[in-house]
């Protein structure tokens, strides 16, 4: 390593473009073309071209005979965002004259390209495509055979570990086979030699990764290529700051024509206030008139009432000598019968027979007489099920819904746009706060809608954009949008939000999302009069509920029906406040949503939001313990849901479990005593659905509460067998790729007969899969009528959802226990699905 040629590194690169992160590997790019002069280059990933183009410059100064291919589509992906053509044609403008007699750019898919180059041929890749595990095992284990024996792969990202990025994983997996030794600057770059014919520069390299001369060259590297890095980071600062010198520009423009405005409007104020002061002198006279006109009217009501008292007196003595009249007692007897009969008629009109028989008579009419024979065991479950349907208390007296209601304040308000009289506020300033990335087509309907809000004084958008690459910011800014371009990785949802409100002028705040639709004219203005009719009730900030769009999934449709059913804004207008300290209380009562929420900015600036994760139900607790009260509105609703694969809900609820225990020290959950147990049963129930899933649907005609009944019972005995083999095959690419590697890891647990405490620890988590069934069969039941294919499509998905959800939060306990040492377990296995399951949410 002492003896090796550093010149290289010295390269000053043609091109640097925007993004930065590999900016600052191109030092060694640079070194390492001319130390192994490779013979054929291929990089799979280029996008801008920032890597290839610093290959290629090295490729020509080196004199070397390299044949170098990068491969891309040029479209982007989940992790570099989409984009259009501009960016492969800029980069072809570049290269073609430049480099086009020893490279070409190959716009295909890397499968595609593989049958363009011969096994054993490729001295050096460079893979830089989708960042996920999966995809980066996928591309270096087919193009592994590519490889010459001289063969170098290099690995961008290596130290990414937010979100779903997985290079780090498999570079950890690829250094146990071959040697090789990793860059941790500029996001991390792997060199990984996976030939046999090596450089002894590289070498030397891999086997002196804990040498001080090692940490002095890598050290080297990174310094040289922090600079190219800082070039691009300027670059990036100039144009924002250009950008801001031009708002800028215009806001003063705007400023001076609202000076103009101001002068004229205080000429015409003087003008409207010499006109009140003479309809003043006008309203004075009208006092006088309303008051003679009082005073006439108080004597004719004297006089009346006079005349009232004397006709009831007359009255009252004629009906006190009939009261003395011989008639009147003689007819006696006869009024008393009279009084006994109609007892006798109104008991026979109210009694337990009549009501029977009046229910009877509807149901025939309805149903018909067979209709009615069908539905006996209907009629006599319900009759024990609803003992009050017949008693003197009637229906509503023993309506579960009533018995279980939570205690709150709650008022029953009409949506603005059913008033007679709109709610206006032409005085009130509202910002409306966006956090965006790629948001899509829909985007600019939601801009549109917002800045047509009626009954508002002023209403502005500030929109916080982290990357996108659909055109999200140039719809902004041609709606007329604030808008604040941070970097994807300063994205947090409390750091975007906070950014915005900083960047708004509003008296209020209104917290959106980017895929949420109002209803109505009138929804902001019904919002705001809300605060402001609770203002004398420290009522400070307010969420809407939800209706789910149309293509939400069922398993979507039932969480938040249960939610706003714990909540208690199902159906009213919720006003939570601070009455114990226990978490069910503080969740209930504290619940914000940023799906929408508006807040006054004073005090919004005073708490702010804080944390990565549930930062509106963090901010609402934080309130309402300070005093103040929050509501939660069922009369101003959004639309906005999800429809999200099994995989995601197997993360969210681990995350959701993880989050309120740390969050909330008197939260109980299910304690864990076998984690061997659980994983097994875990994957048991995954087998058995798994055979259940690849059977055709019946085609009996059930309904569909009847159906999830009937399987519940059914899969209470069979899946209690432990049954962990056959294909796992959910229906979810990505949940059934990691219980396949789930099951890998626990394969010595598999092949043996479980102890009791096993035994038992998986049929808990039986019942507790089966008890989220039934939960969710009691909501289909009050949902859904007669069953259809499509409905029965998407139970089935709704139940593989309901198993991700059971499993996700089981894991959660289970790590929980094992790392607070309740539980015997492999704490290494706990926190590799901590760190796994967390990752992305």
């Amino acid at each position: 390593m002492k003896n090796i040629d550093l010149a290289p590194m010295l390269t000053e690169p043609r091109r640097l473009v925007l993004p930065n992160p590999w900016a600052g590997h191109i030092p060694f790019a640079a070194w390492l073309i001319h130390q192994i002069r490779p013979r054929i280059l291929v990089e799979l990933g280029t996008h801008t071209g920032n890597s290839y183009c610093a290959f290629c410059q090295s490729i020509e100064e080196a004199s070397s005979m390299t044949k170098a291919f990068a491969v891309d589509t040029w479209q982007g992906d989940s992790h570099a965002g989409r984009y259009d053509d501009s960016v492969y044609d800029q980069l072809r403008a570049y290269h073609d004259p430049l480099y086009g007699r020893f490279s070409k750019l190959l716009r295909k898919t890397f499968d595609q390209a593989l049958d363009d180059f011969a096994p054993g041929s490729v001295d050096l890749l460079h893979i830089d495509g989708l960042h996920t595990y999966e995809a980066v095992q996928h591309d270096f284990e087919t193009w592994l055979p590519k490889l010459s024996g001289r063969g170098v792969v290099l690995f961008h990202d290596t130290c990414v570990f937010r979100d779903d990025f997985g290079v780090h994983r498999l570079w950890q997996e690829l250094v146990q086979r071959y040697p090789g030794f990793n860059f941790t600057h500029s996001n991390g770059l792997g060199v990984l030699l996976v030939g046999v014919d090596r450089s002894p520069a590289l070498s030397a390299m891999a086997e002196g990764v804990d040498s001080p001369h090692w940490k002095l060259m890598s050290t080297l590297f990174a310094r040289l290529g922090a600079e190219f890095e800082l070039r691009l980071t300027n670059q990036f600062l100039a144009g924002r700051c250009e950008h801001l010198t031009e708002a800028i520009d215009a806001r003063d423009t705007k400023s001076l024509q609202l000076y103009a405005v101001i002068d004229r409007s205080d000429k015409e104020s003087a003008r409207l206030y010499e006109a009140l002061n003479s309809k003043d002198a006008m309203v004075s006279e009208l006092y006088k008139a309303v008051a003679e006109q009082h005073a006439t009217h108080e004597r004719d009501a004297a006089l009346e009432r006079h005349n009232y008292d004397q006709i009831i007196a007359s009255l009252s003595a004629e009906l006190q000598d009939m009261l003395e009249s011989k008639s009147w007692q003689i007819t006696r007897p006869l009024r008393g019968v009279r009084r006994v009969t109609d007892r006798w008629i109104v008991a026979a009109r109210s009694s337990l027979p009549k009501r029977a028989l009046d229910m009877l008579r509807h149901q025939l009419r309805r149903h018909g007489v067979v209709g009615v024979l069908r539905r006996v065991p209907y009629y006599l479950r319900e009759m024990r099920a609803r003992p009050g349907l017949l008693s003197r208390g009637g229906v509503i007296a023993h309506a579960p819904e009533f018995l279980s209601a939570a205690d709150m304040r709650r008022e029953l308000r009409l949506h603005p746009e059913l008033l007679k009289t709109p709610p206006l506020h032409p005085q009130a300033a509202v910002s409306v706060v966006v956090p965006t990335l790629n948001a899509g087509q829909e985007f600019g309907w939601l801009l549109q809608k917002l800045f047509s809000q009626k009954g508002i004084g002023r209403i502005e958008v500030v929109v916080v954009d982290s990357g996108s690459q659909d055109g999200t910011v140039q719809v902004a800014k041609k709606a007329g949008c604030v808008v604040l371009e941070i970097l994807p990785s300063e994205f947090s949802h409390s750091y975007a939000r906070n950014r915005g409100a900083d960047a708004a002028t509003g008296d209020y705040l209104l917290f959106m999302v980017q895929d949420a639709y109002p209803i109505g004219d009138y929804w902001m203005a019904g919002m705001l009069q809300f605060l402001q009719d609770h203002v004398s009730d420290k009522v400070v900030a307010a969420s809407c509920a939800e209706y789910s769009r149309s293509d939400s999934d069922v398993m979507y449709d039932s969480m938040i029906h249960t939610h706003y059913q714990f909540l208690g804004c199902l159906h009213y207008d919720r006003i939570g406040e601070l009455r114990e300290q226990g978490h069910a209380s503080l969740r209930s009562q504290g619940q914000l949503s940023d799906v929408s929420c508006m807040i006054g900015r004073e005090i919004f600036q005073r708490y702010r939001y804080r944390g990565d994760y549930a930062e509106d139900l963090d901010l609402g607790i934080r309130l309402i313990q300070e005093g103040y009260r929050v509501a939660m509105l069922a009369s101003v609703k959004v639309i906005h849901s999800h429809n999200r694969p099994a995989y995601y809900y197997l993360k969210r609820s681990f995350v959701d479990v993880v989050f309120l225990v740390e969050l909330f020290p008197d939260f109980d959950y299910g304690h864990i005593d076998s984690q061997s147990g659980l994983f097994v049963g875990i994957l048991s129930i995954a087998a058995h659905l798994s055979r259940w899933m690849d059977s055709p649907m019946p085609s009996d005609g059930q309904d569909a509460p009847t159906m999830l009944k009937r399987l519940s019972c059914e899969w209470r005995s069979r899946f209690a067998r432990i049954d962990t083999r056959g294909l796992l095959h959910l229906g979810d690419v990505r949940l059934d790729a990691w219980l396949q590697q789930f099951r890998q890891q626990q394969a010595s647990v598999l092949g043996r007969k479980l102890a009791e405490p096993e035994a038992k620890e998986a049929q808990r988590f039986l019942d507790a899969f089966l008890g989220r069934l039934d939960h969710f069969a009691h909501f289909v039941q009050q949902a859904y009528g007669p069953s259809s294919e499509g409905l029965a499509k998407e139970l089935r998905q709704a139940i593989v959802k309901i198993f991700g959800s059971a499993a996700g939060s089981a894991l959660a306990f289970m790590y929980l226990d094992v790392s607070a040492q309740h539980c015997n377990g492999d704490i290494t296995a706990a926190r590799s699905i901590y760190f796994d399951l967390k990752a992305g949410i």
